[in-house]
């Protein structure tokens, strides 16, 4: 038995548009490995990629149970390690499940290469103040550099929740990498199932991130508990207490967070955290530039400990009172 493997292939330039068609061996381990290689086969069937390039692709995997994975992404500069974790992975994590083995009925897509590198790295986030009221917004200013291009500033709104308590809140700005690696610690829930249909749906989930996106999230409290992939963030302590408590299986605390997905023209690398300050009867403070980090920053070691924020240095920024 074989699997149809179907993907038209457009070249930017308008040298290439060519649809290709394989037929790949059925089997839990091999199909994920040669689906891979006919992605990249048929990308490179009619000349090799440029040095320098960008693939959009919109990609459906349809499986035996009737369930479909669409993935529709940006990745830059790729390499087959890159396509097999686009493709390949969700093949063989429904093949190798514990809960039925759901084999690959057809893979089928459309890929558009382009010469440029759309790509960028995070420098910084400036944010004029850094205390709040629950329900303002804040306003961020995120610097950049594309690739082989010119710094820039990305500008950005994060409304707060109006029922955030006084204190002090972690501030994440991250690519889609650090995110997902900070997704895993604070909400590990997500990435587990009970069963098939579960597996699917943690499957699309990961599918649905965007790699040309910043992840802008508010960590809150450490309180939250999931019931297999159910998120319940408002339960009350006393419910709380008794189901961690109960001993089961499927339930997990968590830390609740607030998040805004910001799209962008580039495939976004680095991150940035800082600590605003939640105060109902507080006035306005002085800004802060906050560095972001070349290399992703690390997520919360403990669901029960926040992360230190990142050493500033303040500058000054306009405001109707005076600065304190």
């Amino acid at each position: 038995p074989t699997v149809p493997i179907q993907i038209r292939v457009i070249y930017a330039d308008g040298s290439t548009d060519q649809t290709f068609n394989f037929q790949a061996a059925l089997h839990p381990r091999f199909t994920p490995m040669l689906a891979s290689m006919a992605l990249a086969a048929a990308t490179t069937g009619a000349h090799e990629f440029p040095q320098y390039h960008t693939l959009d692709y919109d990609i459906a995997i349809d499986f035996e149970n009737g369930k479909t994975i669409k993935i529709q992404n940006t990745s830059v500069n790729a390499s087959p390690g890159d396509i097999f974790t686009e493709i390949g992975g969700p093949i063989l994590a429904a093949g190798e499940n514990p809960f039925g083995r759901v084999l690959v009925k057809k893979v089928s897509g459309t890929v558009k290469v382009s010469e440029k590198a759309r790509e960028a790295e995070v420098l910084s986030v400036n944010v004029p103040r850094t205390k709040y009221q629950p329900g303002e917004t804040v306003k961020l200013f995120v610097t950049y550099r594309p690739f082989h291009g010119s710094e820039a500033i990305l500008p950005a709104d994060f409304e707060l929740p109006r029922d955030l308590a006084d204190g002090d809140y972690e501030f994440h700005v991250s690519d889609w990498m650090t995110y997902v690696l900070e997704e895993q610690q604070i909400k590990p829930f997500r990435f587990s199932a009970e069963n098939t249909k579960e597996v699917f749906a943690a499957l699309q989930d990961l599918a649905s991130l965007r790699h040309d996106a910043l992840y802008l999230r508010l960590l809150r409290q450490a309180d939250g508990v999931a019931i297999g992939r159910t998120a319940m963030p408002q339960l009350p302590s006393s419910r709380r207490q008794v189901l961690m408590g109960a001993g089961l299986s499927d339930v997990t605390p968590y830390v609740i967070s607030t998040l805004k997905t910001l799209p962008t023209p580039y495939v976004m690398n680095g991150s940035a955290q800082f600590t605003i300050k939640i105060d109902r009867e507080g006035k306005v403070e002085t800004g802060k530039v906050h560095p972001a980090g070349h290399e992703p920053a690390p997520p919360p070691k403990s669901e029960e400990v926040k992360p230190k924020p990142v050493k500033t240095e303040s500058t000054p920024a306009p405001q109707e009172e005076p600065a304190k």
